[in-house]
């Protein structure tokens, strides 16, 4: 089977568009080693279109968590990873 990975890290800290392409930058990275990565960024393009709030985002994540066998955590601060029960950091 192969292992999915969470990509967690900054969004809404900074450059937005910037967060978003390092999300990507390490998800393909992930996939070229193997891995199935998901990225939470990707509902940055839906919110773009069909605005929610940050907590329908937040509790959106939280559904696909439990079926990732990893969390990759990307260097910054990130309000997501703080309010997150394991306290993720940078």
């Amino acid at each position: 089977m192969i292992a999915r990975v969470y990509v967690a890290g900054p969004y809404t800290t900074g450059d937005v568009a910037v967060n978003v392409r390092n999300a990507y930058e390490a998800a393909n990275r992930l996939a070229d080693l193997g891995f199935a990565p998901f990225v939470p960024h990707s509902t940055h393009f839906w919110h773009m279109l069909f605005p929610r709030p940050y907590e329908f985002w937040l509790d959106l994540d939280n559904h696909f968590l439990p079926f990732c066998q990893a969390v990759l955590r990307l260097p910054g601060p990130s309000s997501g990873c703080a309010e997150h029960p394991s306290g993720w950091s940078a």
